[in-house]
């Protein structure tokens, strides 16, 4: 996640937008693809092997640099996985050399905001086509200089969440709500960036919670909930020993729907 040398303002999603991104699905191979950064997977649904062989839980870790940096939360969420016998595969555009699992794809864009994954995901999932994504953004629309609501960003985000669910109708969308952030002052109005990120979870959650009564299949991650300030290295990323409580949360959301974790997906 960078750290931008001057505030900027809150960037802002068009009305339409996310039929906009919903479109990109249906590109398939016209989805543009930037050389070395890409893996080639199959674009068939991966079934429970007929021979009674685990599932294999093909994932696309996305968001910011909580997703994407070096040793974040993807190391340890793999190890829970493989260590409860799901075969696991992480998918996505971007590359990790630094890691220390054999699954070095994710979709991790460090300070990238709302409105910039929406721009990007209808390309990536068309490409990768996951089972399961894992979706944790909205950090870098509050942490830096924001004018708008936490439940002003929230829309947005949801509108990206319909996008993601129109898009993959089969695929399974695990929310994350996003971590805590440390009291800082972000716009002229005196807005904390620790009350707008409280706010911003809530009206989150309620969306998630809506369409989850719709039966639309999307779940909710509490990883919020799960670390505290003193879990966090700079006030924004968390610890090695954050990111581990973060890689449990999502592997609490995913029990209930990955049969290889004895949900019923």
């Amino acid at each position: 996640m960078r750290l931008p040398s001057h505030p900027r303002p809150c960037r802002t999603m068009a009305a339409g937008a996310a039929v906009g991104v919903a479109a990109l699905f249906a590109c398939g191979p016209c989805a543009e693809k930037k050389g070395g950064t890409r893996t080639d997977v199959a674009l068939a649904s991966r079934a429970a092997p007929a021979d009674g062989r685990p599932e294999s839980l093909v994932i696309m870790p996305l968001g910011d640099s909580i997703t994407g940096e070096a040793h974040a939360y993807r190391e340890p969420l793999y190890e829970l996985l493989t260590g409860a016998g799901c075969p696991t595969r992480f998918v996505g555009s971007q590359y990790d050399p630094r890691a220390s699992i054999p699954e070095r794809n994710h979709e991790g864009h460090s300070g990238w905001t709302v409105q910039d994954i929406a721009r990007g995901v209808g390309a990536w999932l068309a490409d990768a086509r996951p089972d399961y994504v894992l979706l944790l953004i909205g950090t870098n629309d509050l942490a830096w200089s924001c004018a708008e609501t936490g439940a002003q960003v929230a829309e947005r985000h949801a509108a990206l969440m319909d996008a993601i669910l129109d898009g993959l109708p089969t695929a399974w969308l695990v929310v994350g709500s996003i971590p805590p952030e440390s009291p800082s002052i972000v716009d002229s109005a005196g807005a904390d960036r620790a009350q707008l990120t409280v706010d911003f979870n809530a009206a989150m959650k309620r969306h998630i919670e809506s369409r989850m009564a719709q039966g639309k299949r999307v779940r909710y991650a509490d990883v919020s909930g799960a670390l505290t300030l003193s879990d966090l290295r700079d006030g924004i990323h968390p610890t090695e020993r954050g990111y581990l409580q973060v890689a449990q949360a999502w592997s609490r959301a995913l029990e209930p729907i990955a049969k290889c974790l004895g949900g019923s997906r």
